[in-house]
């Protein structure tokens, strides 16, 4: 007997429910049975048998050797060793599913990353923009070092105050009803 084990048969040769009837009877009483599944083969002539608990390996194989022609012991796994196997199974999923989210995360941060991308380019034109006119703008500043922007300056208010000036003098020019000009 000894350590609760989980034990896997293929059998050959025997019908299902005359082994399920000899497990049962057989093993099942003397207290050492937790549990037993038959799943069919995939060639249809053979199924699975599949024993846990404080089962005799030995006694269970003799115990369905009588019936059928041929039994062939797949695994024996201990107790321990199964729920290890089990909860690693378990981390694997969970390791997987982790994997997926952290994909989909991914995915998602590099849409919103083209999103941004597209939003910075239009921001880095106006930006480049801004900086010719600022190079510009200290380009002037050291015309008006040198005197050359001093002299365009001083051009343009000439201009523009001979300009007013001609404006002011025919504002205070009044032409009269007789076609003369006279002065306010």
């Amino acid at each position: 007997m000894g350590d609760v084990k989980h034990i896997r048969l293929t059998v050959r040769g025997a019908s299902q429910t005359k082994i399920q009837d000899s497990i049962h009877y057989n093993l099942v009483p003397a207290g050492g049975v937790d549990y037993h599944r038959y799943t069919k083969g995939s060639d249809g002539s053979s199924f699975t048998v599949e024993v846990g608990g404080r089962v005799d390996v030995a006694r269970l194989y003799e115990c369905v050797k009588k019936l059928a022609s041929s039994v062939k012991i797949e695994a024996v796994v201990p107790q321990d060793l199964k729920e290890k196997t089990t909860r690693l199974e378990q981390d694997l999923s969970d390791m997987k599913k982790r994997k997926d989210d952290l994909k989909s995360m991914l995915e998602r941060a590099e849409e919103e990353n083209g999103r941004l991308q597209m939003k910075l380019r239009p921001v880095e034109e106006e930006n480049k923009k801004l900086h010719k006119k600022i190079k510009d703008g200290e380009s002037s500043n050291k015309l008006l070092g040198t005197g050359q922007l001093e002299g365009q300056l001083l051009y343009r208010q000439t201009n523009i105050s001979i300009h007013e000036l001609e404006l002011n003098a025919k504002a205070k020019l009044k032409i009269s009803e007789d076609g003369h000009r006279r002065i306010k």
